[in-house]
């Protein structure tokens, strides 16, 4: 039994000569995979060019789960405190109940 591996390239960089689509020669990732640069080269043409991908973090997404985060955090404590008080009463209730039974 045979075993084929077949590879698609697709390349999404045309060359900035001749505008046909290139090929990649090396990548490289810098800055913890934040940036990442590639050497490419033309198939037709022959010239050889570098790309440069930098990623950037969108703080208004971040911003917004922060926001989402603390709502969720006050609910929860106020929840909290509102059993809280509720075990407070019990065992004010309690003890009074103990203390009478004890006389």
């Amino acid at each position: 039994m045979k075993c084929y591996i077949y590879q698609k390239r697709i390349s999404g960089m045309k060359c900035p000569k001749c505008k046909k689509p290139s090929g990649l020669q090396t990548k490289r990732t810098f800055a913890n995979g934040r940036t990442v640069k590639r050497e490419r080269y033309c198939r037709k043409c022959k010239s050889r060019f570098v790309t440069v991908e930098q990623f950037q973090v969108d703080m208004e997404a971040y911003s917004l789960a922060a926001l989402e985060l603390k709502d969720s955090v006050v609910s929860q404590r106020d929840n909290l405190s509102q059993q809280l008080e509720v075990y407070r009463d019990l065992f004010r209730t309690l003890g009074k109940a103990i203390k009478e039974a004890g006389k």
